[in-house]
């Protein structure tokens, strides 16, 4: 990611602000989602034990879901295929006098790590996506106890 971020420093450092702040906008609820995350047991128990934070905490696994698939599992990949693969595509269509800073690894180098992280968000909205469905599925019991 890093790696990215300085190859992008110049050539696309106007969509800085959607991938590096509009797109963490899900990573806000996240933080309280981990922090009551079972691994945690202290925070596990209070959670548990305070009907209001255990709200908190249920709100925030809500509202985490809907961010993500609205800015990370739809708007990413839409700002990548829409908008910096084209422009990718017709700045790397001129010719390279005419393309100022913008080097040709540079052309290549964010565009496809831009495609390859649309496919880990898929991903990972696809294992959201399923932990939602089982949250709710009706409860099924095993067939062989």
């Amino acid at each position: 990611m890093l790696l990215v971020a300085m190859a992008g420093q110049t050539t696309y450092s106007y969509y800085g602000c959607c991938f590096f702040g509009v797109i963490e906008l899900s990573g806000i609820p996240l933080v309280v989602v981990d922090l009551f995350h079972p691994k945690h047991k202290q925070w596990t128990q209070l959670a548990h034990s305070n009907s209001a934070i255990e709200a908190v905490n249920n709100g925030a696994r809500a509202l985490f879901a809907a961010l993500y698939m609205l800015v990370r599992a739809f708007y990413f990949p839409y700002v990548v295929f829409t908008q910096v693969l084209p422009d990718a595509w017709a700045v790397y269509s001129l010719p390279a006098a005419e393309r100022a800073s913008a080097s040709t690894f540079a052309l290549l180098f964010i565009p496809t790590f831009g495609v390859l992280f649309s496919l880990l968000q898929w991903y990972w909205a696809s294992l959201i996506a399923r932990q939602v469905a089982k949250l709710l599925a009706p409860d099924h019991k095993p067939k062989h106890q």
